[in-house]
This record gives C-alpha cells, sequence and structure tokens, in this order.
C-alpha cells in the first residue's frame, strides 16, 4: 500500500480553536524586540477583520480580499502585507492553524512586466478554480449578498455625511471603510466565479480522492475515524468539514485509493491513517 508524507498539522489544534486575533497577535508581538513596530504594522489587519474573530475562521476567501483591500494603499501596503503574512507563517509552524493562510496574503498590484505578458495571447495558462456543485451555488449567494450590503451602506456613507463635521466623524470613515471591505469582497469573488469549474463527483476513479470527494481516514493507533470532503482553498470551511486540497491531510489523501495508508507530520508527532472510504 502507498505511503505519503506531509509536513504539518492534521486537525485544528485546541488551542487555535477559540483563540481570537487580538490575543494571537499580541503573543505573537510579544516574542519580538520590535514588537511595537510589528503591532502596528498588524493594526490595519485588526481592525478589517475585528479583534474579536477567531484566528480558525479566517478562509482564503477573507485573506485574498483583505490583500486586495491593503493593496489599494499609496502607502505602507507593501509592509502591511508582509507583517500579515509573517504573522500567519508564525501561527502555522507554532501548530495554531491547520492550513498555510500567508499564501493567499500578496501585494495585487500587477508589475509592469507582468501586466504586458496578459495582453500577449498564450502568455499564460487561465487559472481554473475547481468548485463543487454546492461551494459554486454558495458564492453566486454572496454576490447577491454583498451587493445588497453595499447598498445599504451606500445610504448609511450619506447619512453620516450629512454631518458637516466631517473631519472627526467616525461613523463616516466606518462605513467607509466597511464599503471597501465589501468592495474588494465582491471583487475577488466575482473573479473566482470567472474562473471557475464545477468538479463532476461522478467522472474518474470512484476509489480515488480527488476535488469535491468526500473521504473517511482511519486513525491507525486509535481507530478513530475522520470525515473530509476536499475543496479548493477558496472553499474550504472547517467547521463544515471542507478541507483544503494544500492543507496537509489534503495534500497527503488527493489522489490516494481506498486501502492506502498515509503519515501526516502534526507538531504532537506523525500520525498515521489508512483511507477507508471515498465518495
Amino acid at each position: 500500500m502507498a505511503s505519503t508524507t506531509i509536513t504539518g498539522e492534521c486537525n485544528v489544534p485546541e488551542q487555535g480553536s477559540s483563540l481570537t486575533l487580538m490575543v494571537a497577535v499580541e503573543e505573537y508581538v510579544s516574542g519580538h524586540r520590535n514588537g511595537t513596530e510589528r503591532r502596528q504594522a498588524l493594526t490595519r489587519f485588526l481592525r478589517w477583520f475585528g479583534d474579536d474573530r477567531l484566528l480558525t475562521s479566517l478562509t482564503p476567501a477573507d485573506l485574498e480580499a483583505y490583500s486586495l483591500d491593503a493593496s489599494a494603499e499609496t502607502m505602507g501596503g507593501s509592509d502591511r502585507i508582509k507583517a500579515v503574512r509573517d504573522f500567519l507563517q508564525h501561527a502555522r509552524k507554532s501548530g495554531i492553524v491547520d492550513d498555510n493562510l500567508s499564501q493567499h496574503v500578496k501585494l495585487r498590484r500587477p508589475s509592469r512586466q507582468s501586466r504586458a505578458k496578459s495582453v500577449r495571447p498564450g502568455a499564460q495558462e487561465p487559472e481554473v478554480v475547481q468548485l463543487t456543485a454546492e461551494g459554486h451555488a454558495e458564492l453566486l449567494e454572496l454576490v447577491e449578498h454583498l451587493k445588497g450590503e453595499m447598498a445599504k451602506n451606500a445610504k448609511e456613507i450619506q447619512r453620516a455625511a450629512a454631518d458637516k463635521d466631517v473631519r472627526e466623524n467616525a461613523p463616516l470613515e466606518a462605513a467607509r471603510e466597511y464599503q471597501g471591505q465589501l468592495q474588494a469582497r465582491l471583487l475577488l469573488t466575482e473573479d473566482t466565479l470567472t474562473k471557475a469549474r464545477v468538479v463532476d463527483k461522478d467522472a474518474g476513479d470512484a476509489q480515488e480522492v480527488r476535488h469535491g470527494s468526500m473521504f473517511r481516514l482511519e486513525d491507525i493507533a486509535s481507530g478513530a475515524v475522520l470525515e473530509w470532503t476536499i475543496v479548493d482553498p477558496r472553499e474550504a470551511d472547517l467547521m463544515a468539514r471542507k478541507i483544503s486540497t494544500s492543507s496537509p491531510v489534503g495534500e497527503a489523501v488527493l489522489g490516494k485509493r481506498i486501502g492506502d495508508e498515509v503519515e501526516v507530520a502534526a507538531p504532537k508527532g506523525v500520525m498515521r491513517y489508512k483511507l477507508v472510504h471515498v465518495e
């Protein structure tokens, strides 16, 4: 039987499941000599998502939307992007989160060279995002929800702007920032939909794990059974038991067949599983 070793953590660590962004950032910066600078660089990140947002609830789509918004800044955008990447890399190495979320935080301003390549036919293969039918439908619903929220928030901006003293108008500033968040998320979601291809769960080998497959792993040591659906990182949702193809477990099982064994190296040691079911 085939065996694969992947470095990372296979499950969401208990310590991270209830860790807020504020607490996680404070713990992160407290271990650095230049902690004050790091904290300042992460201030916008905290404000964007909210201090009380759980770290493990962040999704690739959330972080790509943040990247789009932060990249639009004329000053400090690249520094803030780097600070968030460093923070998320630390969270992964510490075993607080499962996925390498830092790969979804990047500057979105294309260079002159990349823009030139993009206009030349055949310069690069178009990106394809593989989504389940359920995930595709959820994105379509999200687009309509975001458009509705933007319309409602636009009215809030108008009401807040009616206050003549806009220099210290906190409600206006908050409404404008929220509108930017909604706009960034909408652009990202619509971009994903233009690249989307709905996977056919009935195609291919029924015993092999592929995009959209629901699979079960049996812990060889304890006999405990884990059940996941493997999806694109943009569709991943740990609460819904949807695991990313870029996660350690996702990378380990993709392409494997029923009966194969996989090994996942976690902070607590190497975990060995047997693939017992695929559908």
